[in-house]
């Protein structure tokens, strides 16, 4: 899946990294903190009111996974 059209993996695409953010309720907290680390993605989280705000850094690949595991919780 990390591949480009001519079959090489695209270097770019796997070594720049963002972070992003998101904040999730205590219980979905918990399943993506437990994605997180079964993938070694590095990842912040600290409280924010009733809800728990995550800076996860990802590369376009992770962040695609992340963003199908957080489409699962919802």
């Amino acid at each position: 899946p990390w591949q480009n059209a001519q079959g090489r993996k695209d270097k770019t695409m796997v070594n720049t990294r963002k972070w992003l953010n998101v904040e999730l309720s205590q219980a979905d907290a918990n399943e993506l903190k437990d994605f997180l680390n079964d993938n070694d993605i590095e990842f912040e989280s600290s409280e924010c009111y009733d809800k728990i705000h995550f800076e996860v850094l990802v590369n376009e690949y992770e962040k695609e996974a992340v963003n199908d595991f957080l489409n699962e919780l919802e």
